[in-house]
């Protein structure tokens, strides 16, 4: 899973597109240019039932695609209640 998602975000990143790939996991993407990223904090929580996880980034002339691909896929309908946490309110220094 980790190659698959390593493989994507070169691709992302080497062609100048930004899109999910057609397979049958969950797939979480960011891209930046910035030199430093969060690339979780722009995302929601990872769904309670994932039991995979695989990670991929590329960096390309400044340009960073990181590529999260994960199973079972998430945002299934009718499943959200039992699998996303409520949020936290968070205190940042």
């Amino acid at each position: 899973m980790t190659m698959l998602a390593a493989g994507w975000a070169e691709k992302l990143a080497v062609e100048g597109i930004f899109k999910h790939s057609t397979g049958r996991l969950g797939e979480n993407l960011f891209s930046t240019t910035g030199p430093k990223f969060d690339c979780v904090a722009s995302w929601y929580s990872v769904w309670k039932s994932t039991a995979s996880l695989g990670v991929g980034k590329y960096t390309q002339k400044k340009k960073t695609v990181v590529v999260v691909n994960y199973a079972p896929a998430g945002n299934v309908i009718g499943k959200f209640k039992q699998n996303v946490m409520p949020l936290k309110e968070m205190n940042y220094i």
